[in-house]
């Protein structure tokens, strides 16, 4: 993978912190085989939490507390943890992940732009949908910033992110609605990996949520063009940041794509 050099002063003397969600039913830790050089992988895995009950009051597919805030809240943890530490960081994503990264992004940018009432917010959402030792970190995390910058990412990546009807059409509203997996091997060998925290429930919720998220929800703030069938967003949320540190966001996509507009201001965005 060869990233075009973004214009970031510190780039070449620090290891860029790349915080990534995988897609469902895979582990972000797999991805260290392709990490290039000069890029620390922060594996965003995901875990079992209320969310994994959508019949509980406000985890419903698509609600407050589903399985997609509560890994997007995961992110921002990990994302304010990064931006504490000066380094130069970066949010990625591939395929489930995409509506993560673009909830994450959202909440970087209420951050941006209303500090004092979006910490207020994010936190209480913290406490009612973290488990607590989580949403005890995060919001210390957040009060910090009273006396710190917020440093935002100098890059978003998403590796087909899921975030448009075409992504989720004709398996996800399926998935959602069944009690066991489909017999397919590989969805056998994702359920049993020792490695992974994935159970049947939280692959069924997670469906929901993108289901609800991607098919019945367009995404604000993106330019999406559509290759083949295949999501190519050229620009992830980036319109809402266009006055931050954010340089580039790059989508790669199994299609070749060649629509890639380029928004005033700071953000460059690539596309293949």
């Amino acid at each position: 993978l060869s990233i075009p050099p973004a214009p970031h002063p510190t780039m070449a003397a620090d290891l860029v912190q790349l915080a990534f969600v995988p897609g469902i039913l895979s582990l972000a830790s797999s991805w260290s085989a392709v990490i290039p050089t000069g890029v620390e992988l922060h594996p965003v895995e995901w875990r079992p939490s209320g969310a994994d009950k959508p019949s509980d009051p406000g985890r419903e597919f698509g609600g407050p507390g589903d399985l997609i805030e509560v890994a997007a809240l995961r992110l921002l943890l990990v994302a304010l943890r990064l931006s504490a530490t000066g380094a130069p960081w970066a949010l990625g994503c591939h395929s489930a992940g995409g509506p993560v990264v673009y909830r994450c992004l959202e909440l970087l940018s209420s951050l941006v732009q209303s500090s004092p009432s979006a910490v207020e917010a994010i936190a209480d959402s913290s406490r009612s949908w973290l488990p607590m030792d989580e949403a005890r970190d995060l919001v210390g995390q957040l009060l910090a910033l009273k006396s710190r910058p917020l440093k935002l990412p100098i890059a978003v990546l998403s590796f087909e992110g899921s975030l448009m009807p075409c992504d989720v059409e004709g398996w996800a509203d399926d998935w959602a609605n069944r009690s066991q997996p489909p017999s397919d091997e590989w969805i056998h060998d994702a359920l049993t990996n020792p490695s992974s925290q994935w159970t049947w429930p939280m692959a069924s919720a997670c469906s929901g949520s993108l289901w609800e998220r991607c098919a019945k929800e367009v995404p604000r703030d993106i330019w999406p063009a559509s290759v083949n069938g295949s999501n190519c967003l050229v620009a992830l949320a980036l319109s809402m940041l266009l006055a931050s540190e954010v340089l580039c966001a790059i989508e790669l996509s199994s299609q070749l794509c060649r629509r890639s507009p380029t928004p005033a201001g700071k953000v460059t965005s690539y596309s293949w």
